[in-house]
């Protein structure tokens, strides 16, 4: 199956239902990105086996910085792992890259050269600007769908 006719997930790991809601919302209208849920990291693991996951959004708000960076460690290993023969998973040469975004309620606990360290691409401090997840979840899921994304 192509790669290209598969959409892309953004799997959103947050234990705050309405947190989750709002991202879940968030992302599916910006129509390039599906979306998944969980509330740790085995279910995450579970998705990221099930479908092409794109972007993980991580709960980082009762992560310590060891907890989190092994968190994005294993994350990344998960993907690293995925049957390359099937192209709608896996990361080849030719994909686009995957992200990992922090979610925190602390801006002052992890800042964004720390996050980048720990192994995240971006740091999103609640309350979060509705508009600014919107335009870099666009800008993700361009990159993975490419012409598909002006037709969603």
């Amino acid at each position: 199956m192509n790669r290209m006719l598969v959409k892309p997930m953004a799997l959103i790991l947050h234990d705050q239902p309405q947190v989750v809601r709002t991202l879940e919302y968030l992302v599916r209208t910006t129509g390039v990105l599906g979306t998944c849920t969980g509330i740790d990291l085995a279910q995450a693991f579970e998705q990221i086996q099930q479908h092409p996951v794109a972007l993980v959004m991580l709960d980082t708000c009762r992560m310590d910085p060891v907890q989190a960076a092994q968190a994005c460690a294993s994350i990344r290993q998960a993907w690293a792992h995925e049957h390359t023969d099937d192209n709608s998973r896996g990361q080849s040469v030719n994909s686009p890259r995957r992200q990992i975004w922090f979610i925190t309620n602390r801006a002052s606990s992890i800042d964004l050269e720390d996050a980048r360290e720990l192994g995240a691409d971006r740091i999103l401090t609640m309350p979060f600007d509705p508009d600014l997840v919107q335009q870099l979840v666009w800008e993700l899921g361009r990159q993975w769908n490419g012409p598909l994304a002006k037709a969603s």
